[in-house]
């Protein structure tokens, strides 16, 4: 159930502005199950969409009983990601070393760079440990040289279903070598779109330990969650398809190293390998992802449920809170292993503030004896909430004119944030722009809950709540290093005036 803070409770015009927005919870949900099939076309497509038109699965020509199996290891927990490698169990580790693992550039000869690595899956997602050898390690970019060492996990599938979801060619996740965690959607005219991972839920750690001024060793774990690559489960529909690699920059020149390489030509080209699942947790055990964090307007919500070892229909229930009332409780049948399971008409969120406890849903999946999946998601906000919000901030009352924060700080960022809700409100109407790729809608509502939260924060500072230990725990933790005025230390200070002539904040 989901508990609002007590933070969340305001004086005056703001508690007011609240109390007379539309109720979360007030819409009755009707779930849909779908069992899963390469037929699935998702809502934010048209059925005319030929994805095949526009991204070749896969990517290269190999047929698939001749292409390299790639083995993941089951794990019962995720290993611990502090760039060491010896808390992972018994894995098969895999070799990428000499010219004959090189997709571009130059061999330099014997020494030039080795990878040395291996893949575990969890009930979680999919975690990749390598340990990568150059002679001439680079852990930093500089004004000449701006890109350093890098590994690299690419994910793929020759499913039309997981195409029309992507909406791109492959999902690939690059750990640098500085520690930058980077991901990109490769789409069909095949310019990568970069989002980010962190967003959505993935971790990355890279240690590195220089073992001389000219020889390195850079030791990465990547754990990529099955959300960062939705609806994909390891069941043979989905169909995926992995690679690792490694880039070594030397100078100017960027080397390439893959694992599965194959000649095309004149040229070497990295050949795409099937995912296997090794072993696996106990039959009847439910792998669960889900599509986003974020509730969009007339769009369902939608998860990817996997039933390991089972087949036998199961009665299930997804639970559905919101605020201090009672969970409304649905009834879900699962028919066959692999399904989506889509929640269609939750209520939106068209509050007259855009805060996040306004907004907020505690969602659960499961049967009465186990809970597969709890997790909190987010209604978008609307456009409008932000002007009427405005409003009931402006009359709140400093405390100290030089003070940080004051009421134009917080309408300023008000401001800013508005115009960017406004252009992504649309974008299920946009099939052939970067907007469409599902994983990037995650990462931009992110971006966009975060200088929320900020916003919030300043505002209950400012406001004055019942909870003001609440409030000072945030402002330490955003902004652990402040000025006599309150003014955080090593930020861009965002603040705003009343303009006499038309009562403006500039």
């Amino acid at each position: 159930m989901l508990r609002i803070p007590k933070a969340a409770v305001l004086a005056g015009a703001v508690i007011a502005a609240w109390s007379s927005a539309p109720t979360i919870g007030a819409a009755e949900p009707r779930v849909e199950v779908v069992p899963w099939s390469d037929a699935l076309i998702p809502p934010p497509f048209a059925g005319t969409d030929d994805p095949r038109a526009e991204v070749p699965f896969p990517p290269d020509t190999l047929r698939a009983e001749m292409r390299p199996r790639l083995q993941a290891t089951w794990a019962d927990a995720l290993p611990t990601l502090d760039g060491d490698l010896a808390d992972w169990p018994v894995v098969r580790w895999r070799d990428a070393r000499g010219a004959g693992t090189r997709v571009r550039g130059s061999w330099s000869g014997r020494g030039d760079a080795a990878m040395r690595f291996a893949l575990l899956w969890t009930a979680d997602g999919i975690v990749m440990g390598a340990e990568v050898e150059d002679d001439s390690l680079r852990v930093g970019g500089t004004a000449e040289t701006a890109r350093v060492e890098s590994a690299l996990l690419y994910v793929g599938s020759s499913s039309d279903a997981m195409t029309r979801y992507w909406r791109g060619a492959e999902r690939a996740f690059r750990v640098w070598a500085d520690g930058r965690l980077e991901g990109w959607t490769r789409q069909h005219n095949r310019r990568p779109v970069l989002f980010d991972p962190a967003a959505v839920g993935v971790r990355g750690a890279a240690r590195v330990q220089s073992r001389s001024a000219q020889a390195g060793r850079i030791v990465v774990e990547l754990f990529v969650p099955w959300d960062a690559i939705f609806p994909a489960l390891p069941h043979p529909q989905a169909g995926l398809l992995a690679n690792v690699l490694f880039e070594d920059v030397d100078g100017e020149a960027a080397k390439l190293f893959a694992w599965s390489v194959r000649n095309a030509g004149r040229s070497r080209a990295h050949a795409w390998a099937h995912l296997e699942f090794g072993g696996g947790p106990r039959d009847g055990t439910w792998l669960v992802s889900v599509g986003s964090r974020h509730v969009e307007v007339d769009e369902p919500y939608e998860w990817s449920v996997l039933r390991w070892g089972g087949a036998a229909p199961v009665d299930a229930q997804l639970v559905v809170g919101s605020g201090d009332g009672e969970p409304d409780t649905h009834a879900v049948r699962l028919e066959s292993a692999a399904n989506l399971v889509r929640v269609h008409d939750l209520p939106q969120a068209d509050a007259a503030v855009p805060w996040t406890y306004a907004r907020q849903y505690e969602i659960q999946l499961g049967t009465d004896a186990a809970v597969w999946r709890r997790l909190t998601v987010r209604a978008v906000p609307a456009a409008s909430s932000f002007e009427a919000t405005r409003a009931d901030v402006e009359r709140l009352t400093a405390r100290d004119a030089l003070a940080f924060p004051r009421p134009t700080d917080v309408v300023i960022r008000l401001q800013r944030i508005g115009p960017h809700v406004e252009e992504l409100s649309d974008w299920y109407r946009k099939r052939h722009v970067p907007a469409g790729i599902l994983v990037t809608r995650a990462a931009l509502w992110a971006a966009l809950e975060r200088r929320i939260a900020e916003v919030q924060l300043l505002r209950d500072l400012l406001a004055g709540t019942a909870d003001a230990d609440w409030v000072r725990e945030g402002l330490q933790a955003r902004w652990p290093q402040r000025l006599a005025n309150g003014h955080p230390k090593g930020s861009v200070v965002l603040r705003g005036r009343h303009s006499e002539l038309d009562g403006s904040v500039q």
